[in-house]
């Protein structure tokens, strides 16, 4: 029998178009046992103003469980969509300000170029210039044929040589900034698809890779390390970059011939294909398992104080048609469902 707290954010939604949004609040707050507070207010219109939001998967994924969003579960989804929206906005930033410190530096050398250009084509006028004067100076003394080009005065002669010279070494100038410029462009491009910190995969890579995947089976995992906000305020946060980095190369350990990408902050992507969700589940599960003995831990030092790191995650299969962002929203749903369980959890939908 379906009660209240189990009707999810899709019922209340359906209710008779005539009634206004704010009518639909009160009864989805009254539903949920929830108080008329602003922070709840506003949760309610945002997933029933947008019902195919992420916000609306999230809070749908716990409602589906047959659960009732509490005020601190609502809380804690709100501070999470802030926070993940906040990362993706900061990683866009970062991104456009690499690529126009490239772009700048690519004007800069094909304006370089062009000035060079331009210098040794009047240079060459000009030596053009200077050998008719001489020219026309020796047929002015008698001489005729060849011999007047022979003629001309060693200072055009010097000239030349200079004038080869110094085109010579720009010639040289300017090939070894253009091969240093492709070496920086080169590693942009790696960097532009590379986390820091971790060395992973980041979010541009893991679109690329979802792209190419196509049609085919696809498999999303979202990882997140439990509790680590506590881990940084307790160890600091050279610790939580230690415990992040260890957590990176476990998982990129374990999921060999899979894309192993860091999503933000705690978060870890994994991208399956061509494997099932079931036996993408078994292969996180195992994980978890081996995260949660804190074997890692035992090689380094600074980890070892740290009592114990887990670590949760929600998976989802990619349906076709289906958009990087929303089976990751599905995906994170899961995961915020495998925190409200207890954490340590490995949630599959």
């Amino acid at each position: 029998m379906e009660t209240n707290a189990t009707r999810g954010v899709g019922a209340a939604v359906q209710r008779p178009p005539a009634q206004p949004l704010f009518g639909e609040i009160g009864a989805f707050l009254r539903d949920q046992q929830l108080e008329p507070t602003p922070v709840h207010y506003a949760f309610a219109y945002q997933i029933l103003s947008e019902p195919q939001g992420p916000l609306a998967a999230a809070a749908e994924a716990v409602l589906q469980q047959g659960a009732r969003l509490t005020s601190a579960g609502v809380t804690a989804l709100m501070r999470r969509h802030a926070a993940l929206s906040d990362a993706a906005a900061s990683s866009v930033d970062a991104a456009h300000s690499d690529a126009d410190s490239l772009v700048a530096r690519t004007r800069m050398q094909v304006e370089g170029f062009e000035d060079m250009v331009r210098t040794m084509l009047a240079e060459t006028h000009g030596l053009g210039r200077d050998l008719a004067t001489a020219a026309a100076a020796a047929l002015h003394r008698g001489q005729t044929g060849f011999g007047a080009l022979l003629e001309a005065p060693t200072a055009i002669a010097t000239a030349m040589l200079e004038r080869l010279y110094q085109a010579e070494w720009r010639l040289e100038q300017a090939h070894k900034e253009a091969g240093e410029l492709r070496g920086a462009l080169g590693a942009a491009q790696a960097d532009a698809r590379r986390d820091p910190l971790t060395g992973l995969a980041n979010r541009r890579a893991l679109g690329e890779a979802f792209e190419q995947a196509g049609s085919g089976t696809r498999v999303m995992a979202i990882c997140d390390i439990d509790h680590f906000k506590s881990v940084n305020d307790r160890f600091g946060h050279g610790v939580g970059d230690r415990v992040l980095t260890a957590i990176a190369a476990a998982l990129d350990r374990a999921f060999t011939g899979q894309l192993v990408a860091r999503w933000g902050g705690e978060e870890f992507a994994v991208l399956f294909t061509g494997t099932g969700l079931a036996d993408a589940h078994a292969a996180v599960e195992a994980v978890r398992e081996r995260i949660a003995g804190s074997q890692f831990q035992q090689a380094d030092r600074a980890l070892a104080k740290i009592a114990s790191i887990t670590l949760s995650a929600g998976l989802v299969e990619a349906v076709p048609g289906e958009t990087l962002d929303a089976v990751y929203w599905r995906a994170d749903a899961r995961l915020y469902l495998a925190k409200t369980l207890g954490r340590n959890n490995v949630v599959c939908g």
